[in-house]
């Protein structure tokens, strides 16, 4: 079934642009608690030359904002990192189902092409998939320099071009004859008996 499973190019993208823009947000709010707090912290020392009274004047926001902050980053890194985490999985399940198709046997060229991305990606990501997956994908290096993975778990497909022996009509004939005589046989000899 041809687009049955989420979409390669598109799946945790939403993660992570979302990921991107709560990271930036808490960025510039932080930036723009540092920014207040610097400037209460500035008039603070004009107004009373006194350390005490910058730190009291300055720290609360520098805190108050920090606090709003601090969730949005962390929050955007996660989000983040788990859309990377689900794009990496949509990938190699359709990789997989792709050698499953295909008889067990890839090529960086072929998993580039059904993927939309470049050779030189689709290779970093089938050779880290057969890094932590070494008992289910060996490399094959074929004789023009080439290399494939082989997913070991998959069957190969069959060669259509070997040849195969099929019963002529002679010998399915007499197999026929054979079956036919023993019946008579038997027949004639339970006539005789009785």
């Amino acid at each position: 079934m041809p687009l049955a499973g989420p979409s390669v190019n598109l799946a945790g993208k939403g993660s992570q642009v979302t990921g991107k823009v709560a990271n930036v947000m808490g960025k510039v709010i932080g930036g723009i608690g540092f920014s207040v707090s610097m400037l209460a912290a500035g008039l603070a020392w004009v107004l009373s030359h006194d350390w005490s009274v910058v730190a009291i004047a300055s720290l609360p926001v520098l805190v108050l904002f920090g606090v709003i902050a601090a969730p949005f980053v962390f929050g955007g890194q996660s989000l983040e990192q788990s859309g990377t985490k689900r794009e990496s999985h949509v990938r190699e399940q359709a990789i997989f189902a792709m050698a499953a198709q295909r008889g067990g046997l890839l090529s960086a060229w072929d998993v580039a092409v059904a993927i939309s991305a470049t050779p030189d990606f689709a290779d970093a990501a089938l050779t880290d998939m057969a890094k932590r997956l070494p008992e289910k994908i060996a490399l094959e290096l074929r004789d023009d320099g080439t290399v494939h993975y082989r997913f070991l778990d998959v069957l190969p497909l069959p060669d259509w071009n070997e040849r195969m022996r099929v019963a002529t009509e002679s010998a399915a004939a007499s197999d026929l004859d054979k079956e036919a005589a023993a019946a008579e046989r038997e027949r004639t000899a339970k006539r005789t008996v009785g």
